[in-house]
């Protein structure tokens, strides 16, 4: 399992370090959803941002294990950069 890590962050260092920070902001909402009682329709209100948080960083590994096929710098570039805005805007929300 530590040569899948080594070989995608040889692939891609930089949607692999984008995704870990995806899976620590993960733990981080998962802590949250304990300490925080605030709800919003009757659920947590860090339970999206968990599940979000999760699905990134699967995407953002799983883009740079694939586009490394690819060859397309730019394009991963920009996958990642939107996918960055879209974590700040759900941020911005909680």
């Amino acid at each position: 399992m530590l040569s899948f890590f080594e070989e995608l962050k040889q692939r891609n260092a930089s949607l692999y370090f984008f995704g870990c920070c995806c899976f620590v902001a993960a733990v981080l909402c998962a802590i949250m959803l304990f300490v925080n009682s605030k709800q919003v329709l009757g659920i947590n209100s860090f339970i999206k941002p968990l599940k979000f948080f999760l699905s990134s960083g699967i995407y953002v590994w799983t883009m740079g294990w694939l586009m490394y096929h690819l060859g397309e710098e730019k394009k991963i570039m920009i996958c990642g950069v939107a996918l960055l805005i879209k974590i700040a805007l759900l941020l911005i929300h909680l």
